[in-house]
């Protein structure tokens, strides 16, 4: 039974290529937004780094704002997102 729901409700070939596709030009977008403020494509990939870090440590009730919605809403500046980079770099999270 459960095989028949697995196969019943699994995604298309098209879902998956959507999902994909959606998934690319969000990074795109969020890559030139970064860009936009002066960060390099290094500084992007760490970035994305700690955020993957942060938010494997949230229970399922927890909410996440990305370092881009943080900016946006003026909660952190673009130097406080650089430090966040310096310290991960040296090694001081």
């Amino acid at each position: 039974m459960l095989a028949d729901f697995r196969k019943a409700f699994a995604p298309t070939p098209e879902e998956i290529k959507r999902a994909e596709d959606l998934i690319a030009r969000i990074e795109r977008e969020e890559s030139d937004y970064f860009r936009s403020l002066g960060f390099s494509d290094t500084d992007i990939e760490i970035i994305r780094a700690i955020e993957a870090e942060e938010t494997r440590h949230l229970c399922g009730f927890q909410s996440y704002s990305s370092r881009i919605d943080l900016i946006k809403s003026g909660i952190v500046t673009v130097d406080d997102v650089r430090n966040d980079i310096k310290r991960r770099i040296n090694g001081n999270e």
